[in-house]
């Protein structure tokens, strides 16, 4: 697994189940993703450590051996923890937090993202020229992907995604997108992340949640992500207290 941190939201809506968001484990217990991924559905678990959906394992051969992922880990949940000022309407304080049923101990396939904790991170996402965004989301060829699809996004300055969409954009929103290149349906919950130096040592660190864009993806659009270092207070406040 390229992306061990990534997670597949399994959701109803009405009588339709679908891996319909994405979300990123950042603790061995909870999951971060947008909070619009639960309006109107109803989250019933969540899967870790996938590759290609439509397989039961994810295999590859190397000269004659063959060489299998560990199975797929599908979590029940304690409890969503939706944050608390979250609009419908504006989609601000896009941000929720999965609690898993149980711990999830670290493996190849299944660990940890970072997030940007500290101060010269957080400045980082403001600074930054690219991002990279991934997920299971919509391509041209189908309404889902398989497997998880990858793309690098450039830093747009909020302005232009506020004269695109006609919404305020703050400090806890990041616009990104690049031409024919950008997030899409599917995708919401995954993260914008970059390897960075992170205590001595490179590591992929989470800069946004995938909240909104285009109803056209990839149409030259930029789209728009949840600033993940405006919510790290929010974030440790419940992982602290739950």
């Amino acid at each position: 697994m390229s992306r061990p941190w990534m997670a597949l939201l399994k959701l109803k809506r009405n009588s339709d189940v679908e891996y319909a968001c994405g979300g990123t484990l950042i603790t061995n217990r909870f999951v971060l993703t947008a909070a619009h991924c639960f309006d109107g559905q109803e989250l019933l678990e969540v899967r870790l450590g996938e590759h290609r959906i439509s397989t039961e394992q994810d295999c590859g051969a190397t000269g004659n051996t063959r060489i299998c992922a560990p199975p797929v880990r599908d979590i029940s949940f304690d409890k969503i923890f939706v944050h608390e000022n979250f609009s419908r309407d504006s989609a601000e304080n896009d941000i929720a937090l999965i609690k898993l049923s149980t711990d999830i101990e670290s493996s190849l396939s299944i660990r940890p993202i970072c997030l940007p904790v500290n101060y010269t991170l957080q400045q980082e996402a403001e600074h930054r020229k690219i991002f990279r965004v991934t997920g299971w989301g919509a391509t041209e060829r189908s309404i889902h992907s398989d497997v998880p699809m990858e793309t690098a996004v450039d830093w747009q300055n909020r302005s232009l995604c506020q004269n695109v969409y006609g919404q305020s954009m703050k400090s806890s929103h990041i616009c990104a997108g690049s031409f024919q290149m950008d997030s899409c349906y599917g995708d919401s919950g995954g993260p914008l992340f970059y390897p960075t130096v992170y205590n001595g040592v490179q590591r992929m660190v989470q800069f946004g949640i995938v909240s909104y864009g285009s109803s056209f993806c990839g149409g030259g659009k930029p789209g728009v992500y949840t600033n993940v270092a405006s919510f790290i207070r929010w974030i440790a406040d419940k992982l602290i207290a739950n």
